[in-house]
Protein backbone atom coordinates (compact mmCIF):
# COMPACT_ATOMS: atom_id res chain seq x y z
CA UNK A 1 0.00 0.00 0.00
CA UNK A 2 1.63 3.62 -0.77
CA UNK A 3 0.59 6.78 0.53
CA UNK A 4 0.89 9.81 -1.29
CA UNK A 5 3.65 12.47 -0.06
CA UNK A 6 1.94 15.73 -1.25
CA UNK A 7 -1.80 16.33 -0.77
CA UNK A 8 -3.10 18.96 -2.92
CA UNK A 9 -5.50 21.67 -1.64
CA UNK A 10 -8.49 23.42 -3.69
CA UNK A 11 -6.09 26.39 -4.28
CA UNK A 12 -3.92 24.53 -5.83
CA UNK A 13 -6.57 22.95 -8.88
CA UNK A 14 -8.07 26.35 -9.23
CA UNK A 15 -4.27 27.68 -10.05
CA UNK A 16 -4.18 24.77 -12.47
CA UNK A 17 -7.65 25.32 -14.00
CA UNK A 18 -6.72 28.99 -14.70
CA UNK A 19 -3.46 27.91 -16.12
CA UNK A 20 -5.31 25.43 -18.27
CA UNK A 21 -7.71 28.19 -19.39
CA UNK A 22 -4.83 30.34 -20.68
CA UNK A 23 -3.43 27.31 -22.65
CA UNK A 24 -6.92 26.64 -24.08
CA UNK A 25 -7.41 29.86 -25.30
CA UNK A 26 -3.67 30.15 -26.65
CA UNK A 27 -4.86 26.56 -28.70
CA UNK A 28 -7.97 27.81 -29.72
CA UNK A 29 -6.96 30.45 -31.33
CA UNK A 30 -3.65 28.91 -32.95
CA UNK A 31 -4.94 25.21 -33.66
CA UNK A 32 -8.57 25.87 -33.42
CA UNK A 33 -9.33 23.04 -30.88
CA UNK A 34 -12.31 23.78 -27.93
CA UNK A 35 -10.64 26.04 -25.33
CA UNK A 36 -12.57 24.44 -22.66
CA UNK A 37 -10.88 21.36 -22.83
CA UNK A 38 -7.53 23.34 -21.36
CA UNK A 39 -9.09 23.47 -17.58
CA UNK A 40 -10.28 19.83 -17.55
CA UNK A 41 -7.10 18.37 -18.84
CA UNK A 42 -4.74 20.22 -16.91
CA UNK A 43 -6.45 19.21 -13.41
CA UNK A 44 -6.75 15.62 -14.75
CA UNK A 45 -2.95 15.92 -15.01
CA UNK A 46 -2.15 17.83 -12.26
CA UNK A 47 -4.27 14.89 -10.31
CA UNK A 48 -2.33 12.12 -11.72
CA UNK A 49 1.10 14.12 -10.79
CA UNK A 50 0.28 14.69 -7.07
CA UNK A 51 -0.70 10.74 -7.09
CA UNK A 52 2.15 10.03 -8.61
CA UNK A 53 4.32 10.99 -5.40
CA UNK A 54 2.48 7.88 -3.82
CA UNK A 55 5.18 5.72 -6.24
CA UNK A 56 8.05 7.88 -6.95
CA UNK A 57 11.27 9.23 -4.73
CA UNK A 58 11.46 12.17 -2.38
CA UNK A 59 13.14 14.54 -5.02
CA UNK A 60 10.03 14.77 -6.97
CA UNK A 61 7.70 14.86 -4.03
CA UNK A 62 9.85 17.54 -2.43
CA UNK A 63 9.50 20.17 -5.13
CA UNK A 64 5.90 19.35 -5.33
CA UNK A 65 5.68 19.91 -1.76
CA UNK A 66 7.87 23.73 -2.01
CA UNK A 67 4.96 24.16 -4.85
CA UNK A 68 2.33 23.39 -2.75
CA UNK A 69 3.45 25.20 0.49
CA UNK A 70 3.69 28.44 -1.68
CA UNK A 71 0.10 27.79 -3.03
CA UNK A 72 -1.01 27.31 0.65
CA UNK A 73 1.43 28.94 3.06
CA UNK A 74 -0.97 29.09 6.13
CA UNK A 75 -1.43 25.53 6.28
CA UNK A 76 2.96 24.50 5.51
CA UNK A 77 3.70 24.46 8.94
CA UNK A 78 0.86 22.18 9.60
CA UNK A 79 2.01 19.92 6.82
CA UNK A 80 5.40 20.03 7.70
CA UNK A 81 5.05 18.68 11.14
CA UNK A 82 2.49 15.95 10.31
CA UNK A 83 5.21 14.54 8.49
CA UNK A 84 7.60 15.05 10.60
CA UNK A 85 5.56 12.82 13.14
CA UNK A 86 4.73 10.36 10.66
CA UNK A 87 8.23 9.69 9.89
CA UNK A 88 9.17 9.90 13.41
CA UNK A 89 6.11 7.11 14.35
CA UNK A 90 7.60 5.11 11.51
CA UNK A 91 10.76 4.91 12.58
CA UNK A 92 12.78 2.22 13.50
CA UNK A 93 15.51 3.39 16.25
CA UNK A 94 14.92 6.07 19.05
CA UNK A 95 16.82 9.66 19.56
CA UNK A 96 19.23 9.86 21.98
CA UNK A 97 19.14 13.18 24.83
CA UNK A 98 20.57 14.17 27.84
CA UNK A 99 19.46 12.11 31.29
CA UNK A 100 19.54 15.17 33.22
CA UNK A 101 18.74 18.14 31.55
CA UNK A 102 17.01 21.38 33.18
CA UNK A 103 14.86 21.88 29.98
CA UNK A 104 13.29 19.62 27.75
CA UNK A 105 14.87 18.89 24.21
CA UNK A 106 13.13 20.33 20.82
CA UNK A 107 13.30 18.85 17.21
CA UNK A 108 16.26 20.40 15.58
CA UNK A 109 16.00 18.60 12.19
CA UNK A 110 15.45 14.68 10.52
CA UNK A 111 17.75 13.30 7.33
CA UNK A 112 15.96 11.09 5.39
CA UNK A 113 17.23 8.36 2.95
CA UNK A 114 14.28 7.77 0.04
CA UNK A 115 11.55 7.68 2.15
CA UNK A 116 13.47 5.94 5.27
CA UNK A 117 14.19 8.16 8.14
CA UNK A 118 17.53 7.55 9.17
CA UNK A 119 18.95 10.69 11.76
CA UNK A 120 17.13 12.28 14.04
CA UNK A 121 18.76 15.43 15.72
CA UNK A 122 17.35 17.22 19.10
CA UNK A 123 18.59 20.49 20.98
CA UNK A 124 19.07 21.97 24.43
CA UNK A 125 19.38 25.74 23.81
CA UNK A 126 18.32 28.30 21.40
CA UNK A 127 19.77 28.06 17.43
CA UNK A 128 18.89 32.01 17.16
CA UNK A 129 21.15 32.80 19.52
CA UNK A 130 24.78 32.41 17.99
CA UNK A 131 26.63 33.14 21.18
CA UNK A 132 24.59 30.96 23.50
CA UNK A 133 25.54 27.84 24.73
CA UNK A 134 23.97 24.47 23.30
CA UNK A 135 23.76 20.43 23.16
CA UNK A 136 22.93 18.84 19.73
CA UNK A 137 23.03 15.03 19.67
CA UNK A 138 22.49 13.76 16.36
CA UNK A 139 21.17 9.84 16.32
CA UNK A 140 21.38 8.35 13.09
CA UNK A 141 21.51 5.11 11.61
CA UNK A 142 23.48 5.16 8.21
CA UNK A 143 26.31 3.58 7.71
CA UNK A 144 29.35 5.33 7.59
CA UNK A 145 33.11 4.42 8.05
CA UNK A 146 34.30 5.58 11.57
CA UNK A 147 36.76 7.61 9.50
CA UNK A 148 34.02 9.17 7.71
CA UNK A 149 31.92 10.47 10.63
CA UNK A 150 35.43 11.70 12.60
CA UNK A 151 35.93 13.64 8.94
CA UNK A 152 32.74 15.36 8.91
CA UNK A 153 32.82 16.01 12.72
CA UNK A 154 36.04 17.78 12.47
CA UNK A 155 34.68 19.84 9.44
CA UNK A 156 31.97 20.95 11.89
CA UNK A 157 34.17 21.13 14.45
CA UNK A 158 36.48 24.04 13.00
CA UNK A 159 33.27 25.98 11.65
CA UNK A 160 31.79 26.44 14.58
CA UNK A 161 35.25 27.25 16.21
CA UNK A 162 35.69 29.96 13.57
CA UNK A 163 32.68 31.53 14.33
CA UNK A 164 30.38 33.58 11.51
CA UNK A 165 32.07 35.65 9.00
CA UNK A 166 30.10 38.37 9.62
CA UNK A 167 31.24 38.95 13.32
CA UNK A 168 34.61 40.47 13.75
CA UNK A 169 35.41 37.92 16.65
CA UNK A 170 35.85 35.29 13.47
CA UNK A 171 38.94 33.28 13.58
CA UNK A 172 39.39 32.01 9.98
CA UNK A 173 42.68 30.08 11.38
CA UNK A 174 40.60 28.08 13.28
CA UNK A 175 39.73 26.14 9.63
CA UNK A 176 43.05 24.62 9.46
CA UNK A 177 43.82 23.83 12.98
CA UNK A 178 45.19 20.86 14.57
CA UNK A 179 42.36 18.14 16.05
CA UNK A 180 43.60 15.78 18.52
CA UNK A 181 40.76 13.01 19.21
CA UNK A 182 40.64 11.48 22.53
CA UNK A 183 38.77 8.39 24.13
CA UNK A 184 36.20 8.78 26.36
CA UNK A 185 32.93 6.77 27.63
CA UNK A 186 29.60 7.67 26.91
CA UNK A 187 26.51 6.43 28.55
CA UNK A 188 23.34 5.12 26.74
CA UNK A 189 20.06 4.10 28.64
CA UNK A 190 22.77 2.95 31.74
CA UNK A 191 25.68 1.36 29.49
CA UNK A 192 28.89 2.62 29.20
CA UNK A 193 30.30 2.84 25.46
CA UNK A 194 33.68 3.29 24.20
CA UNK A 195 33.91 6.75 22.49
CA UNK A 196 36.02 9.33 20.96
CA UNK A 197 35.83 13.02 21.96
CA UNK A 198 37.81 15.98 20.54
CA UNK A 199 37.15 19.79 21.41
CA UNK A 200 38.33 23.09 19.85
CA UNK A 201 38.13 26.97 20.78
CA UNK A 202 35.16 25.99 23.57
CA UNK A 203 33.38 23.93 21.37
CA UNK A 204 33.83 20.14 21.55
CA UNK A 205 32.05 16.52 19.78
CA UNK A 206 31.80 12.93 21.06
CA UNK A 207 31.35 10.15 18.43
CA UNK A 208 29.65 6.75 19.63
CA UNK A 209 28.35 3.73 18.39
CA UNK A 210 25.30 1.61 20.14
CA UNK A 211 23.36 -0.94 18.99
CA UNK A 212 23.32 0.17 15.53
CA UNK A 213 22.86 3.57 16.31
CA UNK A 214 25.75 6.33 15.30
CA UNK A 215 25.30 8.90 18.24
CA UNK A 216 26.84 12.49 17.76
CA UNK A 217 26.88 15.12 20.76
CA UNK A 218 27.34 18.64 19.90
CA UNK A 219 28.65 21.02 23.08
CA UNK A 220 28.32 24.69 21.50
CA UNK A 221 29.89 27.50 23.84
CA UNK A 222 30.36 25.21 26.60
CA UNK A 223 32.45 22.92 29.10
CA UNK A 224 33.05 19.37 28.32
CA UNK A 225 30.68 17.45 30.83
CA UNK A 226 33.04 15.67 33.13
CA UNK A 227 30.34 12.28 32.51
CA UNK A 228 27.74 12.49 29.53
CA UNK A 229 24.92 10.44 30.04
CA UNK A 230 22.32 9.40 27.68
CA UNK A 231 18.98 7.94 26.91
CA UNK A 232 16.66 7.21 24.53
CA UNK A 233 13.93 9.59 24.36
CA UNK A 234 10.25 8.92 23.16
CA UNK A 235 8.90 11.47 20.37
CA UNK A 236 6.45 12.69 23.10
CA UNK A 237 9.23 14.21 25.04
CA UNK A 238 10.55 16.77 21.98
CA UNK A 239 7.53 16.99 19.64
CA UNK A 240 5.02 19.90 20.17
CA UNK A 241 1.84 18.84 21.12
CA UNK A 242 -0.81 18.51 19.59
CA UNK A 243 -3.60 21.00 20.02
CA UNK A 244 -7.75 20.84 18.98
Amino acid sequence: MFNRTVIPTPSSYVVVAGIGTVVGVVCSRVAGWPWWLGPPGFVVMAWLLYLSTAFRGRQRADTLRAFHDQLDPDGAGQRHEDLNQRLIAEASFAACGIVDHVEAPSLGGLSCSDEDLTGITLVYGDRRVEAAARLEITTSIENAPPDFARHCAEVELRQNAEGPPHLTTSDPSQLSAEIDWRPTEVIIDGEPHPAEQAKLKGNWVAVVESAGRSVTVWGVHGSVPTELALRSRPPSEYLPVATD
